[in-house]
């Protein structure tokens, strides 16, 4: 299964190989499929072609649901949604009350390179005096010495940057932006689009069960729990 995602936002480990949560599922996906995966880092203006041509065949992080992409391509259902949030010093938290307070801040902002958080910052943050590339490893240590102001990254990231919270350290309580991550194929691949969809559902299925509170009645016998699927939105970043 050849996967091709937009070169400005895949990142690389030493050797080549791409990673990051896209990726990761292009992976599960491949391996559930039972066929090889290729990525491919592709320029995004070629996305499309390639993907018409055979060249590829998802699109992994899909162009976003224009109309004339809708003509051209179809979606899978999302499997996986990304929340974006902002890491700031304690001190600084109650500057921010909205995410327009992100954006306008005359302020030092910092995200990983090649993940959803650098392009808010590139392309949402317009208030910053400067805009600078900072790993995960060393944002803490960037917003406790001043190096940066904010920091942009995936909410569950920022949860665990911030802990212990004798960091001081803090996610902002604003979601800056919600990113459903889906993938493209050509509109005659609706066989594929149907497999992908059971695989994600089949994920989201075991997800849920995993996370279903389990009850025990007086007795001591097993209690029974509803297990529920979150709406699926089917848009793409």
């Amino acid at each position: 299964m050849s996967c091709g995602r937009a070169s400005s936002w895949l990142a690389f480990q030493a050797g080549g190989s791409i990673r990051g949560i896209q990726p990761h599922y292009a992976r599960r996906a491949a391996e559930a499929l039972e066929r090889p995966l290729q990525l491919s880092a592709v320029p995004a203006n070629q996305l499309i072609e390639q993907l018409q041509r055979g060249d590829l065949d998802l699109i992994i992080g899909a162009p976003g649901q224009t109309e004339d992409g809708q003509q051209r391509v179809i979606f899978s259902k999302t499997y996986h949604t990304v929340t974006l949030g902002a890491l700031v010093r304690q001190k600084d938290a109650a500057g921010y009350a909205r995410a327009l307070d992100v954006k306008k801040a005359p302020v030092i902002v910092g995200a990983e390179t090649n993940t959803p958080g650098a392009e808010y910052m590139r392309v949402y943050c317009f208030g910053a005096s400067r805009k600078t590339v900072v790993a995960q490893a060393d944002a803490v240590a960037a917003l406790q010495s001043g190096a940066i102001d904010l920091y942009v990254h995936d909410a569950q990231v920022l949860q665990r940057l911030a802990n212990p919270p004798a960091s001081g350290v803090t996610p902002l309580d604003i979601e800056l932006l919600r990113l459903d991550l889906v993938w493209a194929m050509p509109r005659r691949e609706r066989a594929l689009q149907r497999r992908l969809n059971r695989l994600i559902d089949s994920w989201r299925a075991a997800e849920t069960q995993r996370h279903a509170p389990s009850t025990q009645s007086p007795a001591g016998t097993a209690g029974s729990s509803m297990i529920q699927s979150p709406p699926v939105r089917q848009t793409a970043i």
